[in-house]
C-alpha cells in the first residue's frame, strides 16, 4: 500500500537545547519532518532516559510547522540524557515510532537549534480519504477542452487505499481543482508553488500526468508533467510547444511501467523575464532523486503567471492520483524539494 510509506515516513531534521525552564526540568526543541503532512492528524513524542525505555508519551497534535517540518518544545528532565521517537497518529491508528534520537545535556546558556517559524507553507492537499473530491474538482471532455463534463474521474480504492481514478480509453481529459487554499486564495491565483503527490497507471498505452498554472476556464493554457505512451517517459511540456518553451535534461529519466506508483514534484515561478519549472518523478518505494530531471523556461509575453493545478489522463488502462500537495516556494525562488528555506 502507497499510503503506508506516507504515514510511517517519519524523519528527524535536527534536535537542539533551547533553554532551561526550572531547576529540574529544561525545554529541547525537537524538530521533525514528513513525506506528507495532510497525510496525518498529528503525531506523539515518546521519550526516556535509557534506549529501551520511552514511557513518556506526549501527545503534540500538530505543533509549529513550516511545510513538511514540524518542531515542539518538550520538557524533559535536568541534566540528564534523554531518547526521543516520533509516531505519525491518523484516526486511531499510530505508526511505528521513528528511530530514536539522542538529547544530551548542555549548559542553560547553550542554544543548538531555533524552532521552526510559526509560518506555515503547506498551502492545500488532498487525499482523498474521505471517499470523495467535492465540488471544487471540475472534469473537463476529450481533447483538452475547456467544455465542463461530469463522469471522467472517480474516487475509488486502488491497491488498498482510497484515490482519484479514471478509466480509458480517454483521449486528453482533465480534472481541474478551482476550489481554495487554506487561506481562501482562489487556486486560479496560485503562484509560485511546488505541486506533489504519486500516480499510477495500468497499461503501457496510457498516459498519466498532473497540470498546473492552468487557466481554466478561461483559456486552454497550462503547464504539465506528464508520461507519454510512445516514450514509456515522463516529461515536462507547455500546453502547446513553440520556440518560446525551452527544457533542459538535468537529470536521468526514469523508464515508467504500468501498475508502479510514481511520486512526483514539479515547481514553477514567475522571475521578472520568464516562468521557470523544473520537475522529477521517481517510484513512490525507492528513495527521491536528489536532483530534478526537467528544467524548463517560458518567455512568451502572455506566458501562465500564476493558476490552478489538476490531473490529465489519455489512452488506454485506468490512472490513479494520490497524496496530492501544494506549498508555497520559498521567497529566495526555486529551491530544493522538500527544504523550504525557512526551516534552519
Amino acid at each position: 500500500m502507497h499510503r503506508a510509506r506516507w504515514f510511517t515516513a517519519v524523519a528527524f531534521a535536527l534536535v537542539g537545547l533551547l533553554a532551561a525552564s526550572s531547576a529540574s526540568a529544561r525545554i529541547e526543541v525537537v524538530s521533525w519532518s514528513h513525506v506528507m503532512p495532510c497525510s496525518v492528524d498529528g503525531f506523539e513524542l515518546r521519550y526516556g532516559t535509557s534506549p529501551g525505555t520511552l514511557d513518556n508519551i506526549v501527545d503534540v497534535g500538530r505543533p509549529r510547522q513550516a511545510g513538511a517540518h514540524f518542531s515542539y518544545e518538550l520538557d524533559v528532565p535536568e541534566n540528564q540524557e534523554i531518547y526521543v521517537c516520533v509516531a505519525a497518529v491518523l484516526g486511531q491508528l499510530t505508526s511505528a515510532c521513528s528511530n530514536q534520537v539522542t538529547i544530551e545535556t548542555a549548559s542553560e546558556d547553550e542554544q543548538l537549534s531555533q524552532p521552526a517559524p510559526e509560518e506555515d507553507q503547506r498551502t492545500w492537499c488532498e487525499d482523498f480519504t474521505d471517499g470523495s473530491r467535492g465540488p471544487a474538482w471540475i472534469d473537463t471532455a476529450a481533447d483538452s477542452s475547456l467544455q465542463g463534463t461530469s463522469g471522467m474521474f472517480d474516487v475509488a480504492a486502488v491497491d488498498g487505499d482510497i484515490a482519484l481514478t479514471t478509466d480509458g480509453p480517454d483521449n486528453g481529459i482533465h480534472s481541474h481543482f478551482l476550489g481554495a487554499d487554506l487561506q481562501g486564495t482562489p487556486a486560479t491565483q496560485w503562484s509560485a508553488y511546488e505541486y506533489s503527490g504519486e500516480m499510477q497507471f495500468s497499461e503501457a498505452g496510457g498516459g498519466v500526468g498532473v497540470t498546473l498554472y492552468s487557466r481554466y476556464n478561461v483559456e486552454r493554457s497550462y503547464y504539465r508533467l506528464g508520461r507519454q505512451p510512445l516514450t514509456g517517459t515522463f516529461r515536462l511540456e507547455r500546453d502547446q510547444i513553440d520556440p518560446s518553451w525551452k527544457c533542459v535534461a538535468a537529470g536521468q529519466a526514469v523508464y515508467v511501467v504500468p501498475g508502479e506508483w510514481y511520486a512526483f514534484r514539479v515547481q514553477a515561478q514567475d522571475e521578472a523575464t520568464q516562468t521557470t519549472l523544473q520537475a522529477k518523478v521517481w517510484r513512490s518505494d525507492e528513495s527521491e532523486p536528489s536532483g530534478f530531471q526537467w528544467l524548463c523556461t517560458d518567455i512568451r509575453p502572455n506566458r501562465q503567471l500564476a493558476g490552478a493545478i489538476g490531473v490529465w489522463s489519455t489512452g488506454s488502462g485506468a490512472k490513479a492520483w494520490d497524496s496530492l500537495h501544494v506549498a508555497n516556494l520559498p521567497v529566495a525562488g526555486l529551491g530544493a524539494p522538500g527544504k523550504p528555506e525557512l526551516v534552519p
